[in-house]
């Protein structure tokens, strides 16, 4: 497995990832306005023949707001959205990482605290306007 920048290609590759991984649906436009943006951090793992796993943040003066990190289904418990996570949080640029995660989705906060990700706050009914959101912040 290799990693690789994303582009705008593979905009239809990280929605389709994401529509079976995330009950709020994004459309493949949604991740072309981030995988286009100037400051984008957007890095997947081919597994030889397709897209595995991808991740997409917004960087700006340090701070990086995750936007989402998912793996295909076909290869989930394998380490590598902890491996993608890792390669990420090596960019030097990189002072202090954000991201907000369902308080139900209990394999996604053991993946940022164990990468070193502390809560700092609850935001209520978050998402869809019934579920609070974890936030999580990761400091250099």
């Amino acid at each position: 497995m290799e990693f690789r920048a994303l582009t705008s290609e593979d905009a239809a590759s990280v929605a389709t990832i994401a529509a079976v991984s995330f009950p709020e649906k994004w459309s493949e436009k949604d991740f072309l306005y981030f995988l286009t943006h100037e400051h984008r951090v957007a890095v997947g793992i081919d597994d030889g023949s397709q897209l595995a796993a991808y991740f997409v943040g917004l960087l700006v003066q340090g701070d990086l707001d995750i936007i989402s990190l998912a793996t295909a289904p076909a290869v989930r418990r394998q380490g590598i959205s902890r491996r993608l996570l890792d390669e990420v949080l090596a960019d030097r640029r990189i002072e202090r990482a954000f991201l907000e995660v369902r308080v139900s989705n209990s394999a996604a906060q053991g993946l940022y605290r164990a990468a070193g990700f502390k809560e700092m706050g609850i935001r209520k009914k978050y998402y869809g306007g019934v579920e609070d959101a974890l936030q999580l912040r990761w400091t250099r």
